[in-house]
């Protein structure tokens, strides 16, 4: 960890309201409540400026829950730190903690490390949504709406074109079941019934 003036506001801002707003979100669409278990939080340099913004780290039990799990930071894409939602659009800091927390959550509540990556990511976009990075996407992909389709098929690459088809597969998985209470039901089932998948 590291002092100076963002990283105060950083702290505050965690402290204030981005974890606990995060954690009342995920409650709020996905019906999920942490079970208790404390998250290590780290702020530092990870990579530099546009790199990786954060990330949760764990280890997987038996049960694939995470445990040990951490949320680290990077203090060069959290700036500036200033309140209430810190960073600049569309990557505001609060955001970033909502879609850690989706991780974080998910870790504790359910067999996390049997689902997909793209089901990981897109359900943690969804929960602040995800539309302006996916306009960019389908931009820079000349408008063939295919090219983010596809990459449902292949290997996960961390690339903002795999975190825009995990958010759309998402929302149109939402949208399709609906009746069955949308991407709520879907987890709120998941965090009931660990040995399902």
């Amino acid at each position: 960890a590291q002092g100076g003036p963002d990283y105060d506001k950083i702290i505050e801002g965690l402290k204030s309201s981005w974890l606990e707003k995060a954690e009342d979100l995920i409650q709020q669409e996905y019906g999920l409540t942490a079970d208790g278990v404390d998250l290590k939080i780290e702020v530092h340099t990870l990579d530099g400026a546009y790199g990786v913004l954060a990330y949760v780290s764990g280890y997987p039990g038996a049960d694939g829950k995470y445990y040990n799990q951490e949320l680290h930071i990077d203090l060069d894409d959290f700036t500036p730190g200033d309140l209430p939602n810190g960073g600049t659009g569309p990557n505001y800091n609060d955001r970033i903690i909502a879609h850690e927390m989706v991780h974080a959550v998910m870790g504790r509540t359910m067999n996390f490390a049997s689902l997909p990556t793209w089901f990981k990511e897109g359900t943690a976009e969804f929960i602040h949504g995800a539309d302006e990075r996916v306009v960019g996407d389908l931009a820079a992909a000349g408008g063939n709406a295919q090219t983010i389709v596809d990459q449902l098929d292949g290997a996960w690459g961390g690339g903002s074109i795999d975190y825009s088809a995990g958010y759309t597969a998402t929302k149109y998985l939402h949208n399709a079941i609906t009746g069955s209470g949308g991407i709520k039901g879907l987890m709120t089932f998941l965090s009931s019934n660990a040995n399902f998948y």
